[in-house]
């Protein structure tokens, strides 16, 4: 074998192969917005999870959420993340080994009670256009630089 086949894979071998974080891909995000016009259920770390109203994809790594039904300005939230991982009707939502965030459809997310939150997804179709500046206002809100700490988990 020529000496230079040998040194190019002596080469080939040390290159790293170590996974790269996998940033959000454009389906990614069309999967986020499929699921949260379908209706969708939000679990983030430390907090209970609750049915999207309205969701947004802010940065590559930071989507905000406002829950169905919200009446206060903060009840927006927001969540930095390093990567995204999908499985069947969900995407986790990760910083480091952590999985920060889950987005799932209601069927796919295990809740207790699917149907009331199927009706209150059909009840929300019917008051968002109601509240879309209230909204607008709580996600201006949420991303104000005197803001300060957002939430627990924005970064």
């Amino acid at each position: 074998m020529p000496a230079s086949l040998l040194h190019a894979s002596s080469a080939r071998s040390r290159i790293s192969l170590a996974p790269r974080p996998v940033v959000a891909q454009p389906d990614t995000r069309l999967l986020a917005i499929n699921l949260v016009h379908s209706g969708a259920i939000l679990a983030a770390s430390g907090q209970e999870a609750c049915l999207v109203g309205e969701f947004r994809w802010n940065a590559p790594h930071r989507i905000a959420w406002f829950p169905a039904f919200g009446d206060r300005l903060d009840d927006a939230r927001a969540c930095v993340f390093d990567r995204t991982s999908t499985e069947p009707g969900a995407i986790m939502f990760w910083r480091g080994r952590t999985r920060v965030a889950r987005l799932a459809s209601i069927d796919a997310m295990e809740v207790d009670d699917p149907e009331d939150f199927q009706i209150g997804w059909q009840l929300w179709l019917e008051v968002v256009p109601l509240r879309r500046g209230f909204i607008n206002a709580a996600f201006d809100a949420l991303l104000r630089p005197d803001a300060g700490g957002e939430n627990p988990i924005a970064g």
